[in-house]
């Protein structure tokens, strides 16, 4: 029993017996049956014709030489059926490869990124920074207040601290008198 083997993507005759071949229009996309195994079963020969091609789940068009596009699930879409398809979900290339924030490694389109030294976040994350950034600064003019007024660290600082105003006084002194006498 012969098998006749079509081409998907132009329509013609790619294999078949002499008499098949004759009266039907041959392959002009590709010219050979290359990558084509023509079995003398149908089961053998889908089997075989499938593993070596990559056809498109939508058209049945054979992508392996031509541009092609790539599911999740590993199956293969012309670009006119995986455009549509993208089109029909509502997802495109660039938004479904969207920017990462580092902090949470969720991907965003690039104009929900907010820029913070140096570094590209989302909404959340800029959110959480800016407040830990807030609570570093409290505490940090806390502990200042703090060693400056004595609290906390229990007596015996009144020298200590007379020191640190005495140079913070000495200072601004410096400061002032360099900018009344520079030219």
């Amino acid at each position: 029993m012969s098998t006749l083997v079509m081409c998907p993507q132009c329509g013609g005759i790619l294999a078949g017996s002499a008499d098949e071949m004759s009266g039907g229009r041959r392959c002009s996309c590709s010219g050979t049956s290359k990558g084509v195994a023509v079995a003398e079963s149908p089961a053998t020969s889908s089997s075989s014709t499938t593993a070596s091609r990559k056809v498109c789940v939508q058209c049945a068009k054979d992508v392996t030489t031509a541009k092609r596009m790539k599911d999740s699930k590993g199956k293969y879409w012309c670009i006119e059926c995986g455009k549509a398809d993208q089109a029909k979900k509502g997802t495109t290339a660039s938004s479904s490869s969207g920017a990462v924030c580092p902090d949470c490694l969720q991907s965003f389109p690039p104009v929900q990124l907010i820029k913070k030294d140096s570094k590209y976040l989302c909404q959340g994350c800029l959110t959480i920074r800016l407040r830990r950034d807030q609570e570093k600064a409290g505490s940090l003019l806390g502990r200042l207040k703090e060693k400056l007024t004595g609290g906390g660290d229990g007596g015996g600082s009144d020298a200590k601290r007379t020191r640190i105003l005495a140079l913070i006084i000495v200072l601004l002194g410096i400061v002032a008198a360099y900018t009344y006498l520079a030219p």
